[in-house]
């Protein structure tokens, strides 16, 4: 799901004349962002099992 969001929010950002090279920085500061949030996620559900 974090993944296909990401990608509309490419197309909207293209769409909305926003330069590409900004559109993929915002995604990766975002990646940087989640990416330690969604692995401590993970490793809390996995511990659950």
């Amino acid at each position: 799901e974090l993944l296909a969001l990401s990608m509309v929010t490419v197309t909207e950002g293209l769409d909305m004349g926003v330069d590409p090279s900004q559109v993929v920085e915002i995604a990766r500061q975002s990646a940087r962002a989640l990416g330690p949030a969604l692995a401590e996620i993970i490793g809390q559900l996995e511990g659950q099992s």
